[in-house]
């Protein structure tokens, strides 16, 4: 995943996850998001700018702001993810324990 700008989470519309796993994992080795499952994952990239967002419907719109980002953007979404797992994410499971 080292060659990896982005991690693919996509789900059909139907179905409901709040964070998942795989979404954790990407965030794990550094990588920006790309998603489409709505709830916890949705509003941490629409919240922090650390991916992008997507309707499963319209992948199109999903493609035309791939190709518009600059290489810095997403230098900027990873940095931002980086962050959040290290600062918000651990916090809030330490809370939970």
């Amino acid at each position: 995943m080292e060659m990896c700008d982005f991690g693919f989470n996509g789900f059909k519309d139907e179905t409901s996850v709040g964070l998942s796993y795989k979404s954790l994992d990407y965030m794990d080795y550094g990588l920006a998001l790309i998603n489409s499952t709505k709830e916890d994952t949705w509003n941490l990239i629409n919240e922090n700018q650390a991916g992008l967002n997507y309707f499963a419907d319209d992948v199109d719109s999903l493609i035309n702001n791939l190709v518009n980002l600059a290489p810095e953007d997403v230098l900027l979404m990873k940095k931002i993810l980086e962050n959040y797992l290290k600062n918000t994410l651990i916090e809030e499971c330490l809370k939970v324990v």
